[in-house]
């Protein structure tokens, strides 16, 4: 059985990033979600540019994930975006 994560990003510029591929987990509580990789991949539109997505994100808990991106300008070659992580910041805490 092959399960599929769709991750939506809005951003408060006001252009949403969309993210649909396959999702495994390890015993150990480690997740990876693969996305961008088939033709049917929402394209996001930037002032009149085409941006297309694709990469892995890693999750070890819903507070804290890694991603490695690669991104398409108007149909171009994709190119690597590096990797970001990602952290939420509990109130109280710096």
């Amino acid at each position: 059985m092959k399960k599929v994560l769709s991750w939506t990003e809005k951003d408060s510029r006001g252009y949403t990033i969309a993210k649909q591929g396959p999702v495994g987990g390890e015993l150990g509580g480690l997740f990876h979600h693969h996305f961008g990789e088939d033709a049917a991949t929402p394209v996001t539109t930037v002032a009149g540019k085409k941006y297309r997505f694709k990469g892995v994100s890693e999750m070890s808990s819903p507070a804290y994930f890694k991603t490695d991106m690669q991104v398409s300008t108007d149909g171009g070659p994709f190119k690597t975006f590096g990797r970001m992580t990602f952290e939420k910041q509990l109130p109280g805490s710096k």
